[in-house]
């Protein structure tokens, strides 16, 4: 069976773009880029949780020695973690490094769900193309049927 007859490219065309610029519109341009950016992230290297805890034992162990007064903040591989412990030194206090945390988490729990609602339109929106498309593709046969061979 030749499977490229199943495939018609001006419903293949209205499917994909139709999806796409109905997504853009509904969500925008800066949910859809925002979308693109976390979807490009997927394949990156994810969170070092032993590395990460390494770097802030060796912090833990500065502050121990010198005490949270004397104590320089580390630079770590995470920027969030350079923020959380900078509030928690420069400030003296750990609700300011839990002010710090709760602060990134909730602005990625925001980026997430930002991206899924997006993703959520574009998941509703095509169905609806795809019928579309369908229609076109249906239109495009001959008006003697399909030979059978």
């Amino acid at each position: 069976m030749d499977l490229t007859a199943l495939i018609d490219a001006p419903s293949a065309a209205i499917v994909g773009a139709g999806t796409l610029l109905a997504t853009v519109l509904r969500c925008g341009f800066g949910d859809c880029r925002h979308t693109l950016a976390a979807l490009g992230q997927l394949g990156h290297r994810r969170f070092d949780a032993a590395a990460t805890r390494a770097e802030i034992a060796v912090q833990v162990q500065e502050i121990r020695q010198d005490g949270l007064l004397r104590a320089q903040p580390h630079h770590f591989a995470d920027s969030e973690f350079d923020e959380a412990t900078g509030a928690l030194i420069g400030r003296r206090s750990v609700g300011a490094l839990l002010a710090a945390h709760e602060n990134h988490k909730r602005r990625r729990l925001d980026a997430s769900n930002r991206a899924v609602r997006t993703l959520a339109q574009a998941a509703e929106l095509a169905p609806v193309f795809g019928l579309a498309g369908t229609l076109v593709s249906l239109s495009q046969l001959p008006s003697t049927g399909i030979a059978h061979g």
